[in-house]
């Protein structure tokens, strides 16, 4: 069962809907190209500890919590399959917890210091191809 539309919109709000996998990090909501009132999203309220068993992680810990803001973790579509796969054996719910909180505090410091890098890489160029070449090539460095 997938979370209520209240709690993965807060879990997307708490994330600045970009994907919690600090592998990963992608922005999760955009424009649609096609038509200017559209929109796109790729990103999913995903469980930390699987809702029912045979889920990935799952355990008994009751419905309330499963279904909780706690339990909850913001991914980009192509990270909620993997964390998923194998039964979630390759991503514990230690490793998913530790991913939610150290994302909420970067998105929390950078909410309250106005610190966001885009400003930055547009200051240089107005070329988005450009900027994400400078973002991807400061990633590898």
């Amino acid at each position: 069962m997938a979370f209520s539309q209240k709690i993965a919109t807060l879990l997307a709000y708490r994330s600045g809907y970009i994907c919690n996998n600090p592998e990963c990090n992608v922005l999760t909501i955009g424009p649609a190209s096609s038509d200017p009132h559209l929109r796109t999203k790729k990103g999913e309220a995903a469980h930390i500890v699987g809702e029912k068993p045979g889920a990935a992680r799952y355990r008994d810990i009751g419905k309330a919590q499963i279904e909780s803001d706690q339990n909850g973790i913001w991914l980009c579509v192509a990270c909620h399959t993997l964390v998923d796969k194998n039964n979630g054996k390759d991503y514990e719910e230690v490793e998913l917890v530790a991913w939610k909180l150290s994302h909420e505090e970067l998105m929390s410091v950078l909410l309250k210091t106005h610190r966001s890098p885009l400003p930055l890489v547009r200051r240089y160029t107005s070329n988005a191809k450009i900027a994400q070449d400078i973002v991807d090539t400061l990633a590898h460095k």
